[in-house]
């Protein structure tokens, strides 16, 4: 039970005081202190039944305030009991023994007042009411009406009390209500009030729906006070009587006034805080509305399916999207999810209810991520979705789960289509070089063969066939050579791919150095100057990279001008994790048009036969390169010579990261 701070401040110090009340007054019976019951008046003592029932009434609204409710429950049931029991001696004319079954220390049994046994049988059964039903705003509505009524009760005989005014404590002539007995209802009946306004339950309204109620009950109260001032002030037969009242009334009526005026003012005030609450309820209701139509639109123009689900699994919002994949899906609970049609890809075996990722959220809280499940809709169509589910959780339980579905049928498609190409491709690649590799090998030997019986006989019989015959000879011997060089230059374009060794970290300009090395003699025929910057480390083939090296070196020297020697300088830039190496020279260039073509297989793009070659230096450097994960290009336009450029990874950026992941590694082991 949640309590408001000022009315359980209130109950609680009702409890204390009633608890207070009840024990002094029992101290007094078993002491004989008669004061303790009397309050030093010379009016009717507090009896024992009363006191005691005042004691238990004290410690059950203690026990509520504390959330105990059971046992408030069990004591409360006792004092309503005894004073339930005392009205039915007084109505009935009987004696049931109830004024003696406590204390049977007197011999003649001083029986309750009636209005005493009134107010607590309506307080014991207020509690009662409060501890089974305080979450209701009837019962809270009726315990505040009784906590009124018989503060009303006790306020009366305490007014009585100060005016001489017998007849507001004795009812029907019989046992007058005591002085103690006046306090003790009083404080009992505001101690049900505090209860009941810290049970009510006004969280939408400030306003309790008893509130009018309880305030009708204090008007009452107060009119009762001023009927008894008037009604004893005009027929009281004693002048000290009158006299008395007379005195008091103009103060009586002032605090009245005084009383009646708070409680208008603390009603028009609850009054206005709930006009401007509901208004700003109203204004929070719409901009909620608000928010939820931009939300279901936003879900509306998502291209996934997204479903929220309630603590049941029953689906309680859905976007159009989500009903396209699925068609008509059913909203069915947790249980009944086997309606939905859905096997494992990887096995094929079908989806039970708790199979499903939206359920797992629901039953286990774990969030599932991209889930590949084979669906078949309710339009009878097969898919493949990807589920994502999450729980949605208030106060640390599971209250609800959205799931997003995206459909992948036609990706999944596409993407088997593309890995039965790439195996297609993969299959006619390994076929592809293995042809270059037996065709190149194997035709060696043959060609070797012709080669040199060819020149055998050249030699042998140089003259005597005629000149005819000699420069046939020449040409079969010169094609025979070439062929020998076209297919050693196959077979190293074939080997790249299959023949190459691990990409490690290599020097870059100690590439370069075996490479010079073995064109030196070119590079002294052709009176070349080579100049060549400090190169970094790269990621590469060794024995690969020195065939890039020489293979465009050798271009330089090869595709040189009539007019001056060849030169040559290779340079590096590095940045983003790849160094660019540049081989420039001042040859005959390339024009703009052919920059790509060049690196074709077999590309020529001399006709005249000036310059001798196969074709296939550059596409074995590209081959090289692109093996590495670069690219290879050239700039250059005709006259002006050639800068051709190739990027590699850096070994730099490689070291480094791996040092920061063993750095890494040694932190989290410390």
């Amino acid at each position: 039970m949640s309590h408001k701070p000022w009315p359980a401040a209130v109950a609680g110090t009702a409890a204390v005081s009633l608890l207070a009340i009840g024990l002094v007054a029992l101290l007094g019976w078993h002491t004989g202190q008669v004061a303790l019951l009397t309050y030093g008046s010379t009016g009717t003592p507090l009896r024992y039944n009363a006191a005691l029932s005042f004691v238990m009434l004290g410690a059950a609204l203690h026990l509520l305030a504390r959330g105990h409710s059971r046992p408030a429950n069990w004591v409360a049931a006792t004092a309503t009991t005894i004073g339930t029991l005392t009205l039915t001696q007084y109505v009935l004319s009987v004696d049931l023994g109830i004024d003696r079954f406590f204390y049977g220390g007197y011999v003649e049994a001083p029986r309750m007042a009636p209005n005493a046994a009134f107010g607590i049988a309506l307080a014991g059964m207020s509690i009662h009411l409060l501890a089974c039903c305080g979450h209701r705003r009837r019962a809270v509505a009726a315990v505040a009406v009784v906590g009124g009524i018989v503060t009303a009760v006790g306020v009366t005989a305490a007014f009585g009390y100060a005016v001489d005014l017998p007849s507001t404590y004795v009812w029907l002539g019989l046992t007058p209500l005591s002085p103690p007995g006046a306090l003790g209802i009083t404080v009992l009946g505001a101690g049900l009030v505090a209860s009941a306004w810290g049970s009510s339950e006004t969280v939408d309204s400030p306003l309790p729906s008893w509130l009018p109620l309880a305030a009708g009950m204090l008007v009452m109260m107060v009119g009762v006070l001023l009927w008894e001032a008037f009604a004893g002030q005009e027929h009281s037969a004693d002048l000290h009587t009158r006299e008395n009242l007379r005195r008091v009334l103009p103060g009586l009526i002032l605090a009245t006034m005084a009383l009646l005026a708070v409680a208008v003012a603390v009603m028009v005030f609850f009054f206005l805080r709930l006009l401007q609450q509901r208004t700003e309820i109203a204004v929070a209701e719409e901009h909620a509305r608000r928010q939820a139509t931009v939300l279901q639109r936003i879900l509306d123009v998502l291209p996934v399916g997204v479903w929220v689900a309630d603590g049941s699994g029953r689906i309680v919002k859905a976007n159009a999207s989500g009903e396209l994949i699925w068609g008509a899906a059913p909203a069915v609970g947790l249980d009944e999810y086997v309606q939905y049609k859905g096997w494992w890809p990887n096995t094929g075996d079908r989806l039970e209810s708790r199979d499903w990722a939206l359920a797992r959220a629901l039953l286990t809280g774990e969030t599932i991520r991209n889930e590949m499940v084979d669906i078949e809709a309710f339009d009878g169509q097969r898919k493949t979705i990807l589920n994502s589910a999450a729980p949605l959780v208030e106060n640390g339980a599971v209250a609800g789960a959205v799931v997003v579905v995206q459909d992948i049928t036609e990706r999944r498609s596409v993407e088997k289509a593309l890995a039965d190409r790439t195996r297609e491709l993969e299959r006619s690649n390994t076929d592809l070089e293995q042809f270059a590799y037996v065709a190149s090998h194997d035709l060696q030997e043959p060609l070797r063969m012709v080669a040199s019986f060819t020149q055998l006989l050249a030699k042998r019989y140089r003259g005597a066939l005629g000149s005819d015959a000699d420069e046939y000879i020449a040409f079969i011997v010169d094609g025979a050579v070439r062929m020998q060089r076209l297919l050693s230059d196959l077979l190293a374009y074939s080997r790249v791919g299959t023949r190459g060794r691990p990409i490690t970290p290599v020097a870059a300009g100690e590439a370069l150095r075996d490479a010079l090395a073995n064109l030196k003699l070119a590079i002294e025929d052709t009176a070349a100057a080579i100049e060549a910057e400090p190169l970094p480390m790269v990621l590469a083939d060794a024995a690969q990279l020195t065939q890039v090296f020489q293979n465009l070196i050798a271009n330089a020297l090869k595709f040189r001008r009539d007019d001056r020697p060849p030169r040559v300088r290779i340079t590096a830039e590095e940045g983003g994790g790849t160094v660019t190496l540049t081989v420039a020279d001042n040859g005959i260039g390339v024009e703009e048009r052919h920059s790509d073509r060049i690196f074709d297989i077999f590309r020529r793009l001399d006709t005249s036969g000036r310059y001798p070659g196969t074709g296939l230096g550059l596409a074995i450097c590209k081959r090289i390169v692109v093996r590495h994960g670069g690219r290879v290009w050239v700039e250059s336009s005709t006259g002006e010579g050639a800068r051709f450029r190739f990027t590699l990874h850096s070994a730099g950026a490689a070291i480094g990261a791996a040092r920061g992941v063993h750095a890494s590694l040694l932190e989290g082991t410390a």
